[in-house]
């Protein structure tokens, strides 16, 4: 188990509304020069789950998986609470509509706004645009109390968890790791 400063970290209510699917260009141009509608960013995506293979989906680009939610406290999506606060393993409920009470889990960001929240299908197929999602926002300033070197950003406290694993040399991702960054160089992620 990976000792990090979890009982330390604030737990915080963040909110955002499910998007409606997003289509920036009509048409672009594939790599065979015929054209094709684009599809996958923001909305509801059903029958698309974390986990999926991103590639096969008939003109989808860009596919988040589950439920899109955006920030609307302020004018840019990026600079809400929820995409600065929420980290992936976080507990999601919605708390409006006909889905309200129905409970997912914030999988991840997509374009600095673009933040996504896995439920179950039962759940998805009571969701509406517009509905409230609420984030109980946790893992913001999470450290790694035997590793001082190493950093964690955007990734909640039982979520950590759940993706590492510790033994001999450290803390690891048991999906290997892909390159070392400094601290101040790091991204949204694991």
């Amino acid at each position: 188990m990976v000792k990090t400063n979890r009982e330390h970290l604030l737990e915080i209510g963040v909110i955002g509304e499910v998007t409606h699917a997003s289509v920036e260009v009509p048409y672009t141009t594939g790599w065979d020069g015929k054209p094709s509608v684009s599809m996958g960013r923001g909305g509801i995506v059903y029958n698309v789950k974390p986990g999926d293979p991103c590639f096969g989906w008939a003109s989808g680009d860009h596919v988040e998986p589950g439920v899109t939610i955006r920030g609307t406290e302020k004018p840019s999506p990026s600079d809400c609470a929820l995409a600065i606060l929420a980290c992936i393993g976080n507990e999601a409920v919605v708390v409006s509509g006909e889905g309200k009470g129905a409970t997912g889990v914030f999988t991840g960001r997509h374009a600095g706004s673009d933040d996504m929240v896995y439920f179950i299908r039962e759940d998805l197929e009571k969701l509406a645009i517009g509905d409230k999602v609420q984030v109980k926002a946790v893992g913001a300033g999470m450290e790694l109390l035997d590793y001082p070197d190493t950093g964690v950003s955007g990734s909640g406290g039982e979520g950590w968890q759940a993706c590492c694993a510790c033994g001999e040399g450290g803390a690891r991702s048991p999906h290997g790791l892909r390159h070392r960054l400094r601290l101040q160089h790091r991204a949204r992620g694991l």
